[in-house]
């Protein structure tokens, strides 16, 4: 769909430069009045002084390509100040080949667009040179190609900023291989969007996407497993969404079912903490993640549990196999809060297996206090009433004692319900004794702290 000259004004608004603006103005007028020929002849003219800019532009940060095309570009100035009869012909020849050195030299723009640019150049020489012309009739283009190509001119490079291609991808890599890298997504949003992301080309979008994701599994690449990875991606996924999406979906897919077995696991990480990465899989390879979750060793799966939580989908595979953990593997994930619905009912369940002092005491130390945070009244009481349920050996454990003054001091629970609920399940000597008369109200001691490790117990 060609866009009406409104919006083509618009997108002129765009451009990178003032001196494009200028150029690409008397493009729009001349069409305006109807002369196409006039038209298509500005915006060629704005494209090359606009090329010339860049390369000027690039020149000044040190990119050698560049820098070589401004240094023959400034002899051909020099040749023509002089009067020299061939620095006419070497201009002609710069401007003739401007598109494919910018192209090929400094990634510019992609085959598409060059293609689209190619076109504007021969229109642009039917129009303005009658000797193209075989038939001696002058070129009469239309409205609609005029209109095309003011668009293509200011789409493809004047809106366009100077660092594309792989000065541009350079550029970016850079910054994020960088220490100083932001981990804050706002900021790492600015960081890339002053580094060449404000305005890129969709081929810069995708050749960075694609080529974060290979870095983040290539063990060769200095971005190896670097949460830089996942935060820029995330952070040009905020400026670019569709874009990142479309590549992501194509590229996590790949690398879920290519990658080897013992690398998986960072596969799965990655899908988890990329945004919308795991809802962009495919069914073959969630199939392959549910699988990683079911079956691969505890200390593999830690770290992606906190995040694949987020999908509602995962929930039942993510439960059964908390369930299955040890005391020791599920010590590991305690402190994650997303996991407490499920890492809860594991701690109270084994501790309703326990058949030692001993036991009792590591597993409250270990998984059962540092839940406390998470536990409401019910799962209190549940704790209470395990002795009565199952004949688990807690009652008289110094870690049962240590457990109950934190929930009195924390007032969990009511002090009249928790030592009723106490009494009722075997455990009447954690409950204050009854005063003889009118004591004076007292306030219950603190607990001992939680990192007191409680001596052995036969």
């Amino acid at each position: 769909m060609i866009e009406p000259l409104a919006d083509i004004e618009a997108l002129a608004l765009r451009c990178h430069s003032d001196s494009s603006k200028d150029y690409i103005a008397e493009a729009i007028l001349s069409y305006r009045a109807g002369a196409y020929r006039a038209a298509i002849v500005g915006a060629w003219i704005a494209v090359v002084f606009d090329l010339v800019d860049k390369i000027r532009e690039l020149a000044l940060f040190g990119d050698p390509n560049a820098k070589s095309l401004e240094t023959t570009h400034e002899n051909i100035l020099q040749e023509l100040n002089n009067g020299s009869p061939e620095g006419l012909k070497r201009a002609l020849e710069f401007e003739r080949t401007i598109l494919d050195s910018c192209h090929t030299k400094l990634q510019f723009f992609h085959k598409s667009q060059l293609s689209d640019l190619e076109r504007l150049k021969e229109d642009r020489n039917r129009c303005a040179h009658p000797s193209f012309l075989n038939d001696g009739t002058p070129y009469r283009p239309s409205a609609e190609q005029a209109r095309l190509h003011i668009r293509n001119a200011i789409v493809h490079v004047l809106s366009q900023p100077p660092v594309q291609g792989k000065a541009a991808l350079d550029s970016l890599f850079t910054l994020i291989q960088s220490e100083y890298f932001p981990t804050d997504m706002d900021e790492a949003v600015l960081q890339l969007e002053k580094a060449g992301l404000r305005k890129p080309t969709d081929a810069l979008i995708r050749s960075l996407v694609d080529q974060l994701v290979y870095a983040f599994i290539d063990s060769s690449h200095s971005l190896f497993r670097k949460n830089a990875v996942i935060t820029a991606i995330n952070a040009v996924h905020k400026l670019h969404t569709g874009i990142v999406e479309e590549r992501l979906q194509k590229q996590i897919n790949k690398i879920t079912s290519s990658v080897a077995d013992a690398d998986f696991d960072w596969v799965v990480y990655l899908a988890a903490k990329l945004n919308s990465a795991f809802q962009l899989l495919d069914q073959a390879s969630r199939h392959k993640v549910e699988r990683h979750l079911a079956v691969a060793p505890a200390e593999v799966i830690f770290p992606s549990l906190n995040f694949l939580c987020r999908f509602a989908d995962l929930h039942p595979i993510i439960e059964q196999r908390i369930l299955r953990m040890s005391v020791a593997e599920l010590a590991k994930i305690i402190s994650h809060q997303k996991l407490s619905i499920w890492t809860k009912k594991r701690a109270i369940q084994i501790l309703s297996e326990s058949r030692s002092w001993n036991a009792t005491n590591e597993i409250i130390a270990s998984v059962i206090m540092p839940l406390l945070d998470y536990m409401d009244e019910k799962d209190i009481k549940e704790i209470i009433t395990i002795p009565s349920k199952t004949g688990a050996d807690m009652i008289g454990a110094n870690g049962y004692g240590t457990f109950i003054s934190h929930v009195r001091f924390r007032n969990i629970i009511p002090e009249q319900e928790l030592n009723t609920t106490l009494i009722s399940n075997k455990a009447s000597y954690l409950t204050p004794p009854q005063p003889e008369s009118n004591p004076e109200s007292v306030a219950p001691p603190p607990p001992p702290p939680l990192s007191v490790t409680t001596p052995a117990e036969s």
